[in-house]
């Protein structure tokens, strides 16, 4: 899934998952960004990387695992 999409998501997040439906679950790797988790949401995919179909969903990876 990542390969398909690896030029629009932002560079500030790193694949870790995805929901099976084409969404990509990241972590932050850089800045404000490092750590927290956010959604890639594939239905409102921009040409250009940027955060406009990134969702914040967990401040930190133990915040996210806790949620299941």
């Amino acid at each position: 899934m990542f390969s398909i999409h690896c030029e629009s998501i932002p560079d500030e997040l790193l694949p870790i998952g995805d929901d099976g439906i084409g969404n990509i679950v990241c972590i932050g790797v850089d800045g404000k960004y490092y750590g927290k988790i956010f959604m890639w949401w594939e239905d409102a995919q921009v040409e250009e990387p940027n955060f406009e179909n990134v969702e914040l969903i967990a401040v930190s990876f133990k915040e996210f695992l806790e949620g299941f």
